[in-house]
């Protein structure tokens, strides 16, 4: 199916999504992509004559800079759905109403491929953000929450897991924006140790957020996968609402949209701004967050810096679109300490670090 989860603050409404994707039968563009057989972050796709879970969209969509919704289930109904929500929002004053209309208006959902879940986050009345989902219960119902709300085949124990921190994090009330990247970490470190694909779920996390100052997508993040003597650098990042991703585990650049805000036409000036941009970026190993994730250790340390030469690491570009990333031992500290057991979760550490 897909895994996708949404909660708010005072402020702000967030929503974090994965980007497999699951076909009944072959992989329909084998013949185009023969050579997919892992995630940009390794974890080994599902490719068999009766089944395909890859990664392969951005399930998050901007609507005008006024509405975030996450996607899950059926693609083709979920977008037709709202494409007609998008229109709808402009008659009604109730953004549950247009969604009301928009999802009696594609029905039915008697096909197992046109269920579909959605979460969908606004500012209301006195710009308070809104947090609302439908069919998060298998009740095909437009509900409105408090705080947190998930939907999708991810496993019991991790949602378990995910929604604990989540709660965690809002009671101890983490930095907006800080929060959104320690979120998709810890989800981007389930598939490290658990087949994730076999469920539907997968992939590249991404998150994205709404508050009075408009969207805003997860800032420029570079994760390092590291098991000693192994670096494996990976740099996420969103331009013009495409998540663009660099794996040194594939050794290619990936993009993936989620069609309703790809523009159907980019002139070439732009399209060449676009690429230098994120060129740019990728070959400079500059980003927001860096976020160090252990192949060994259930242990996620993410550094909040603009610095590429700081008390944590050092990194030096070589000219030739590569860079090489060194550990200080500040860093080294944290991130090859023994973990140690926590109450009866799975075990793992979150380092939290500025620099």
């Amino acid at each position: 199916m897909t895994y996708i989860l949404g909660w708010k603050t005072c402020t702000n409404v967030f929503i974090a999504a994965d980007s497999a994707l699951h076909w009944p039968g072959p992989d329909p563009q084998e013949a185009d992509l023969p050579n997919l057989p892992t995630s940009s972050f390794g974890e080994k796709v599902v490719s068999t004559s009766t089944d395909t879970v890859r990664e392969a969209m951005l399930k998050l969509v901007n609507i005008d800079e006024e509405f975030i919704i996450g996607i899950a289930g059926g693609i083709k109904k979920a977008l037709d759905v709202i494409e007609v929500f998008k229109t709808w929002t402009k008659y009604c004053n109730d953004p549950k109403e247009a969604l009301t209309i928009a999802i009696n208006s594609c029905g039915p959902y008697d096909k197992e491929e046109d269920l579909i879940g959605l979460i969908c986050g606004y500012m209301g009345n006195n710009n308070q953000p809104v947090l609302i989902s439908y069919n998060h219960d298998g009740k095909k119902t437009i509900i409105g929450h408090s705080d947190f709300v998930n939907i999708g085949s991810l496993d019991s124990r991790h949602s378990g897991i995910t929604q604990k921190i989540v709660n965690t994090f809002l009671q101890k009330k983490l930095v907006d924006q800080h929060m959104l990247v320690a979120v998709t970490s810890l989800l981007q470190s389930y598939g490290i140790f658990s087949n994730l694909m076999q469920g539907s779920v997968g992939g590249v996390f991404i998150g994205i957020s709404l508050g009075t100052s408009g969207v805003k997508w997860q800032e420029d993040t570079l994760y390092v996968l590291y098991d000693p003597p192994n670096f494996f650098p990976i740099m996420v990042a969103v331009r013009q609402n495409i998540l663009c991703v660099k794996s040194a585990v594939t050794k290619d650049v990936r993009t993936f949209s989620n069609y309703l805000n790809s523009p159907n036409f980019i002139s070439s000036e732009d399209f060449s701004l676009l690429k230098k941009k994120t060129e740019d970026f990728f070959c400079s190993g500059r980003a927001f967050f860096y976020v160090f994730l252990s192949l060994k250790d259930r242990i996620i340390t993410v550094v909040k810096t603009n610095n590429i030469d700081n008390k944590y690491f050092r990194i030096v570009p070589d000219g030739k679109g590569t860079f090489k990333c060194h550990l200080l031992p500040a860093l080294r500290e944290k991130i090859f300490s023994n973990l140690d057991s926590v109450d009866d979760a799975v075990p793992f550490r979150l380092n939290w670090l500025n620099a």
